[in-house]
């Protein structure tokens, strides 16, 4: 039991929705299918030996329209008009020039 006069954090129950990382795109083509293990790698913005890397877990991939994302329904960004929802998201940031490289003869 919590000592009295101190205040435990309120506990907020959000729409599991909120749980995920929300990726916008414009390729409809994309073709990622529900429960397919992903990894996503993008380059760090000004920087050409540097990238992020996300794996998880695919379970929404459609239009934006029908997905639920946002307040606003239905509506369409700048950045796409399709998107994908990832579970267990990670997320590397990698450095090319520190990570070490070899040939291997394997």
């Amino acid at each position: 039991a919590p000592k009295q006069g101190t205040r435990q954090p309120a506990v907020i129950a959000e729409p599991d929705i909120h749980h995920a990382l929300w990726i916008v795109h414009d390729n409809p083509k994309l073709g990622v299918r529900n429960g397919m293990e992903c990894l996503i790698e993008t380059k760090e913005p000004g920087e050409k030996d540097r990238v992020r890397v996300i794996t998880g877990v695919t379970d929404f991939s459609g239009n934006v329209k029908s997905s639920g994302i946002g307040k606003l329904a239905g509506s369409e960004n700048e950045l796409g008009s399709e998107c994908i929802r990832v579970r267990n998201a990670k997320g590397y940031y990698v450095d090319y020039k520190e990570v070490e490289s070899r040939v291997s003869r394997d």
